[in-house]
């Protein structure tokens, strides 16, 4: 602000003095501000059908990259639930990082699963108990945590940048269908970072209450890129 007001202060001061080709600069110079200004500060259109449709966009692409961490911030201090990165390429998906601590690397491919040993580091294939194997994937797709009964009211926060691209951010307390989630938390809320231009979702951020605790609380965070990019997985044997 103290740089702003001393421009306007050396203009005020030196204005007669300019030739006339650089008053027509500083004026043209200060109607870009006004207008890349005003961009950034109006809040952008984005009602209810229109994120409903930007969550079906985005993981009704044929592929795309993740990054997701889980957080429990307790009295004692934040405890790292989950911190996971992969991709998805059609039904194939590849997921890696760590849940509790422990080291997760799994492919599925062609129908298959593959998941690395987090001892030895040696690929199991999993087979029989596919309701396993489903709920492994569930727990591990960040489509899981956009499962709405309903979205309810969006609130239009603003627009802002994520990873260089524009983005309208908006924040909502949807319905979950998943009612174990609404037993244990309150308050949840969900704050989408959407893409004005191609409408798709590249930021999310989930928080919540524990209800046991209201000093305890839930963080998710999302990224997706790379939507449709050719992304080839292959299984890991």
């Amino acid at each position: 602000m103290k740089y702003i007001e001393y421009c306007r202060q050396w203009v005020k001061e030196h204005w007669l003095q300019l030739t006339p080709w650089r008053r027509n600069l500083i004026i043209c110079l200060l109607a870009a501000a006004v207008v890349f200004g005003c961009y950034y500060m109006m809040p952008g259109s984005m009602d209810a059908s229109t994120v409903e449709r930007a969550i079906v966009h985005t993981f009704s692409a044929d592929s795309y990259t993740f990054k997701s961490r889980s957080t429990i911030n307790l009295n004692q201090g934040e405890r790292v639930f989950a911190v996971l990165s992969g991709e998805k390429s059609g039904d194939n998906r590849h997921v890696k990082g760590s849940v509790l601590g422990t080291p997760l690397n799994i492919y599925y491919v062609d129908g298959q699963l593959y998941q690395q040993d987090a001892v030895d580091g040696d690929w199991l294939k999993i087979s029989g108990d596919w309701s396993n194997v489903s709920m492994l994937l569930a727990e591990t797709d960040p489509q899981t945590n956009f499962n709405f009964k309903q979205l309810g009211e969006v609130t239009v926060l603003g627009r802002d940048q994520v990873e260089g691209q524009r983005t309208i951010k908006v924040s909502c307390s949807p319905e979950l269908t998943d009612d174990w989630i609404v037993e244990y938390f309150s308050d949840i809320t969900y704050t989408l970072w959407i893409t004005a231009s191609s409408n798709y979702l590249v930021k999310a951020e989930i928080t919540a209450t524990l209800r046991e605790d209201p000093g305890a609380s839930l963080k998710i965070e999302n990224y997706f890129a790379d939507f449709n990019d050719k992304i080839v997985i292959k299984a890991p044997i």
